[in-house]
């Protein structure tokens, strides 16, 4: 089973299940737990190296519509909405 890093998962009612196959041959790899609140991003989380984010023009001034966020939170949002349009101009 896989699944994406935006799937939610009740990690309890997994693990029941998995209780109750009680096989040897069963095999688990590794489960990734992804921060849902993503808003306190360091933009060097996402740049690297990070300098080019930190003074590109238009991303600051996009961004500062949102004073609540760190910039790598803005970034990580304006990521998430180009999912759905990646044709879009990144800060419309």
């Amino acid at each position: 089973m896989y699944l994406d890093d935006d799937s939610f998962l009740q990690v309890p009612r997994l693990l029941g299940h998995l209780e109750q196959q009680a096989s040897e041959s069963l095999a688990l790899g590794f489960v990734m737990e992804t921060n849902l609140d993503w808003s306190g991003t360091h933009i060097c989380e996402l740049c690297d190296p990070c300098e080019p984010c930190r003074t590109e023009q238009d991303l600051q001034v996009f961004c500062r519509n949102f004073p609540d966020m760190a910039l790598g939170g803005c970034v990580m949002a304006i990521q998430n909405c180009r999912i759905f349009d990646e044709e879009k101009d990144m800060y419309e």
